[in-house]
């Protein structure tokens, strides 16, 4: 399946991206009549988007904070080297996520999942930490509550350690000046779909946002992503 970005239209408050989907090329003979053919669909996305979301807690008293993921990881590494030695035990961090220094683990022959027990230990004392999500713990564990975030983890590319902080709390790397916000609050969004021989009408019913792949790829038809398990809409 083919995707192209074309403009968005974006102000303080609102945020429009529009998406063009082509169905694969060799499926159908006629491709000067592609329109027509129902082989493309066009769709419109738009939900809200807050600059300064501290701002908007502050008149109804919620709970708010910042959580240093630099100074975080700093003591962290001190902890750890209490514990097994002085080394530079965390390699980096980016944004909520921690790196450990897997070489110098197996240089002194420290178990890792040892490690990364005690760094759970450790960070969940930490003001505004809600919960702490290690690699061991998203790989092997078959809770369901953490599907979400096991499904988005990659062990190539992803921190050791995930820190999940509590609401109303914001992690900044003072060292990047980078701010990043969790959010786990419904935020719903229309999508408009245009094109693909799709009828005129309105759903009011809400739906999940993992519904909207199965239901592109049945517009255009095609296979459904590989671990779709949600069902197009009617």
């Amino acid at each position: 399946m083919d995707a192209c970005s074309n403009t968005c239209i974006t102000d303080s408050f609102l945020h429009w991206q529009c998406i063009l989907l082509v169905a694969p090329k060799g499926r159908y003979s006629h491709r000067s009549r592609l329109l027509s053919q129902g082989d493309r669909v066009c769709l419109l996305f738009g939900h809200l988007l807050f600059r300064n979301v501290s701002s908007l807690r502050r008149p109804f008293c919620i709970p708010t904070g910042i959580f240093y993921i630099n100074r975080t990881a700093n003591l962290l590494n001190i902890y750890l080297g209490a514990i097994f030695g002085q080394g530079r035990y965390v390699e980096g961090y980016f944004r909520n996520q921690i790196y450990l220094n897997h070489k110098l683990l197996e240089q002194r022959r420290i178990s890792f999942y040892d490690v990364l027990g005690r760094c759970k230990e450790f960070l969940i004392e930490s003001a505004g930490v809600r919960d702490v999500f290690t690699s061991e713990r998203l790989t092997t564990s078959g809770n369901p509550g953490i599907e979400r975030i096991r499904n988005g983890y990659n062990t190539n590319c992803c921190g050791d350690i995930l820190i999940e902080v509590a609401p109303g709390w914001t992690i900044q790397n003072e060292d990047t000046q980078d701010t990043f916000q969790q959010r786990a609050s419904l935020i719903p969004f229309p999508v408009i779909i245009y094109g693909a021989n799709t009828p005129a009408q309105r759903v009011e019913t809400p739906v999940t946002a993992d519904r909207i792949a199965p239901t592109i790829a049945k517009a255009i038809r095609i296979r459904a992503p590989n671990a779709c398990s949600a069902t197009a809409l009617k």
